[in-house]
């Protein structure tokens, strides 16, 4: 449970700035985080999406409740950032196939920094 300084530091609005990449696999969506080493799965690209969405969320939160979360952040290189873009910024760009029928969506999003 967080303190008072905690609650405090978790409104700064710090933010990460990740990278979610989306591929069919068999019958499903295949959907991984390469910053942070998450993935998850849907039966939609979006669905895949929002899971991993939810998988980033619980992953950092797991890390701040074992007190490890500064510690990934810089082994990973994974940079926090404290000041918004001026604009939402979620690009999604296939690769491989025009049709990105066998190729890659890239989708980047920015998540809050629990404290």
């Amino acid at each position: 449970m967080a303190n008072a300084a905690q609650r405090e530091k978790a409104d700064t609005g710090a933010y990460l700035l990740l990278t979610g990449m989306v591929e069919r696999e068999d019958n499903q969506y295949v959907s991984i985080c390469p910053e942070l080493g998450v993935a998850s799965c849907g039966d939609t690209v979006e669905e895949a999406f929002a899971m991993l969405a939810e998988a980033v969320e619980l992953h950092l939160k797991g890390l701040v409740e074992i007190g490890t979360l500064n510690e990934e952040l810089r082994e990973r290189n994974v940079r926090v950032e404290y000041e918004a873009p001026p604009y939402e910024y979620r690009p999604r760009i296939p690769v491989g196939e025009t049709n990105g029928a066998n190729g890659r969506i890239y989708q980047f999003f920015r998540t809050p920094l629990p404290a």
